[in-house]
């Protein structure tokens, strides 16, 4: 149970301990959607509190209460009960059987009687069932039994009315329909309707705790008996992914974890068996996601910790991490790859004795961050559900203002941007898991979670500095510890030759403020395309004749590093869509995918605005944007950007970034640098440095101009709000 449920336990038992005599039984009535077992069991242990503490009288009203709640009813069935109940039940099967179990109609019914969905419905449901049952002929009771399981599924689901009697009118259906669905005439259909009578056993309130357990397990057992691997590994998942849970629920992890191991192979041959392309492996991954979670909350619960991180990282990037394997073991394009996972020992190999990684993981109710180095055992800091309700508003608050159309140039969203982040540095008590880093550590590699990969994590305020100033050898980000291993492996020669994009559309011509200009000077080897020949079909030869025979530009095939200059837009409706703009189109991450390879590439910028976005909703963390089509597409690092950014701040940041990057070959570090510098320089710094630039005349003036027309203070530090500097990030191997 999560916090706010919890919370609303108590205040339930507070409200009954301190209402009027007489008054409890309306009060339970009209909080019927919390009388459930996680109900009874805070109920029970606040008695055992109260009885602690010498108050007996309290301590046993509670105990009655959870008998109370337990008890099954046996309420008289009059005549008038059996015409009244027994239309309903008519209207509601007829209604079933005729929408195919369509909720949509099917619940206003119940919504509409939820006063009769008690225990005489459940027994006239037993009693009605079993008489027709007895008469019909077997293409009849066949059909009979198959809606009967349709509206016990439906019930089951209800949110409304009281849980304890939807459980109680679930289990009879699914009873009932075992009368016809025998193993030996039905096994799919006996199988079905016993994980479904599990599931409802799991979640009785009434009765014994112990037995309706033992009764769920019972079910779940009989289910797996038919459902085995081998012949139905879909229903086979679902039913082991059900019993794992019931065992984690009862604390009974060492089953529960045996269960998921069971699980996850069967998903993963799933997985394997795929062939109809990425995006059904996608909606897969999606789909197991949670059970991926289970399992990692039981090896925490088992203090298996390692294995924790390893369970991590199977359900991240999945899709990406198979295609950078296939690719480099050239495996034939109908050879599947079965599962991808990393040990914590090659997690820990990653890592020199002065680089840390924080991975960060969202559960249900909290999120974690997982401290590794390459020495020591992971250490783990763990919020409450408190903190993870405010990083979900807070998260909420900042996409809804950023995307607010009424603030078209996100200037609200920009003047706010500092403060949020130290919002949300508090929400990430971020002070504390850096507390887990040793001082000696020197670089700092993020691994995000889902939608925190929106954010410049780099960037979050730490007491008087931020995150980049307190490791000296950068911080930089990776999708997962199993994509930072592959471009790892991945060997790429020095900085000699440049591929560039250039201003390809007209309302960035007069913006050019010189910074390709300048960048390209650093190498020997240079390919510039600029204005209407920075184009898509410059790039891709034969894009627009014979999409079977597209090959690369040359230079770009050959070049060490790619700089785009240009607009950039992420789709969320459509992330393969998302991409850059050139001259005669959009080069599109599909295009990306499908067309580049970059096996001489070090280092992919993306100088435009979005290009580090990616698809925050989905839950298996697939990272889909365009950094993850350029690593795809050979390179071994992508600089990005999270948010529309300046043009002007840019430019000199690119500048002074490539700059560093003569100096060393840390381009984390570079990045980081060039950040400090743009975000720390003063007016009268920025002048004395465009003296001695090799920026043009032209851009020296319009600059100087800028500086003077915007910052009267020569003292003034103009791009010292993060949204000037802290858009960008390094996503990759990180040299």
């Amino acid at each position: 149970m999560n916090e706010q449920r919890l919370q609303a336990y108590n205040q339930l038992i507070q409200t009954l301990l301190s209402c009027p005599s007489g008054e409890e039984s309306e009060i339970l009535a009209a909080n019927t959607e919390l009388l459930d077992a996680d109900f009874v069991q805070v109920v029970v242990a606040a008695a055992e509190y109260f009885a602690q503490q010498g108050e007996e009288n309290t301590a046993e009203w509670l105990r009655n209460l959870a008998t109370y709640l337990t008890t099954p009813k046996t309420t008289p069935i009059t005549q008038e009960d059996i015409d009244t109940y027994g239309q309903l039940l008519l209207e509601i099967l007829q209604a079933t059987a005729e929408s195919n179990g369509d909720a949509e109609v099917i619940y206003p019914l119940l919504v509409a009687n939820t006063d009769k969905l008690n225990d005489i419905f459940a027994e006239l449901l037993r009693r009605w069932a079993t008489n027709i049952l007895a008469e019909a002929e077997a293409d009849t009771a066949t059909s009979i039994a198959a809606v009967i399981v349709t509206f016990s599924n439906r019930i089951q689901q209800f949110p409304l009315g009281s849980k304890a009697n939807n459980m109680e009118i679930a289990i009879a259906g699914y009873e009932i329909a075992l009368t016809v669905y025998t193993r030996s005439a039905f096994p799919v259909d006996w199988a079905t309707t016993q994980n479904n009578l599990g599931i409802a056993y799991g979640d009785r309130i009434l009765g014994e705790r112990a037995e309706n357990i033992e009764s769920a397990i019972e079910a779940y057992t009989e289910a797996l008996s038919v459902l085995t691997r081998s012949a139905f590994p879909q229903n086979n998942a679902v039913t082991l992914l059900n019993l794992g849970r019931l065992y984690q629920d009862e604390k009974q992890f060492d089953l529960a974890y045996n269960t998921f191991v069971s699980a996850i192979a069967t998903v993963e041959a799933l997985r394997g068996d795929i062939i109809s392309g990425e995006e059904a492996k996608r909606k897969q991954a999606e789909e197991w996601n949670q059970l991926y979670r289970c399992m990692v909350e039981v090896c925490l619960a088992l203090a298996r910790d390692t294995e924790a991180i390893e369970y991590i990282e199977r359900s991240k990037t999945q899709n990406l991490v198979e295609l950078l394997t296939k690719a480099a073991l050239t495996t034939p394009e109908n050879l599947p790859l079965v599962g991808s996972s990393i040990q914590f020992g090659e997690i820990q190999n990653l890592l020199d004795n002065k680089t840390a990684i924080i991975e960060w993981y969202l559960f249900y109710d909290c999120f974690r961050a997982f401290i590794i180095t390459s020495n020591n055992k992971p250490a783990i800091w763990h919020s409450s559900q408190q903190d993870l309700d405010a990083l979900i508003d807070w998260k909420k608050e900042y996409l809804d203002d950023y995307y607010n159309p009424e603030d078209e140039n996100k200037i609200q969203w920009q003047n706010q941007l500092e403060e949020r982040l130290k919002k949300l540095a508090e929400i990430l008590h971020i002070e504390e898991i850096l507390d887990q880093i040793p001082k000696q550590y020197e670089r700092l590699i993020l691994i995000p979670h889902r939608y925190l990969h929106l954010f410049p994590l780099h960037a979050l305020p730490v007491k008087e500095s931020y995150l980049i100033d307190l490791f000296s050898n950068g911080v930089g980000y990776a999708p997962s510890c199993q994509l930072l291993q592959k471009v790892q492996l991945r060997q790429r020669p020095n900085f000699e030759s440049l591929f560039a994009i250039q201003n390809p559309t007209e309302d960035l011509y007069e913006k050019d403020l010189g910074a390709v200009a300048a960048i390209k000077k650093q190498f020997t080897e240079r390919e510039i395309l600029k204005q209407d020949q920075a184009n898509k079909s410059a790039i891709l030869l034969g894009i627009n004749e014979n999409i079977h025979n597209v090959t690369l530009h040359e230079k770009l095939l050959k070049a060490n590093c790619a700089f785009f200059f240009c607009h950039g837009y992420f789709n969320f409706a459509s992330p393969q869509d998302s991409g850059l703009q050139l001259a005669d189109g959009n080069l599109t991450l599909a295009d990306i995918i499908t067309h580049f390879k970059l096996e001489n590439c070090r280092l992919v910028t993306l100088s435009a605005c979005e290009t580090g976005v990616t698809d925050s909703t989905s839950t298996s963390d697939e990272y889909i944007g365009l950094p993850s089509g350029f690593l795809l597409a050979g390179s071994t690092n992508v600089v990005s950007s999270l948010w529309t950014v300046s043009a002007t701040a840019t430019a000199l940041l690119m500048m002074k970034f490539y700059e560093e990057l003569q100096q060393q070959s840390n381009i984390v570090l570079a990045l980081n640098t060039a950040q400090r510098w743009l975000r720390d320089t003063t007016v009268k710094g920025f002048q004395n440095w465009l003296i001695n630039s090799s920026l043009s005349w032209g851009c020296k003036i319009y600059l100087n101009k800028y500086f003077a027309a915007n910052h009267e203070n020569a003292l003034t530090k103009p791009f010292e709000s993060p949204f000037y500097w802290a858009a960008f990030c390094n996503i990759g191997k990180g040299v």
